[in-house]
């Protein structure tokens, strides 16, 4: 995989499996949103008994949202549009200041992750990966994440920098 972290490729299923029951999972916002994990999420729904899924800005509603309760909670950092429909018993805002999100989504952050679902553009030359254009704070939780699932988006442009 990339410099710096080990990994490895696996199919949607096995990356699935490898998030426990109970975890925290981040969902990239934005214009990073990782679709296809994310209804791969909503697919495996019966897996587990309770996933709390964190997420920043939508544009549109997730079809894991369908799951709302049964397992997942959702938590919102940036309340939008994409939300309306959610049962409010299961959905709870966070809104955070930008300068925050590193604090809170750490590692001894009050929305610290277990997992970290992102989409990454293709590697470069020397195998590196990146973010794209949807860094934000989630640079700061894939470093110390435990695990990390990145779906290689063809699209999504390599760019420079921390991410």
């Amino acid at each position: 995989m990339g410099a710096g972290r080990p990994g490895r490729y696996v199919g949607v299923d096995e990356a699935m499996a490898s998030i426990p029951d109970g975890a925290r999972v981040l969902l990239g916002s934005g214009c990073g949103v990782p679709r296809h994990l994310a209804a791969a999420l909503a697919d495996a729904h019966e897996r587990w008994r309770r996933l709390d899924i964190v997420a920043g800005y939508l544009f549109e509603p997730l079809d894991l949202f369908a799951h709302a309760g049964s397992p997942f909670s959702i938590t919102s950092l940036h309340p939008t549009p994409a939300l309306r429909g959610i049962d409010p018993a299961h959905l709870r805002t966070v809104p955070l200041r930008y300068g925050d999100l590193p604090l809170a989504l750490g590692p001894d952050g009050v929305l610290a992750p277990d997992a970290v679902l992102v989409q990454v553009s293709p590697p470069d030359a020397a195998g590196r990966y990146s973010l794209g254009v949807s860094v934000g704070g989630l640079v700061d939780a894939v470093r110390p994440a435990p695990l990390v699932i990145a779906q290689v988006n063809a699209s999504a442009p390599y760019v420079y920098g921390d991410g």
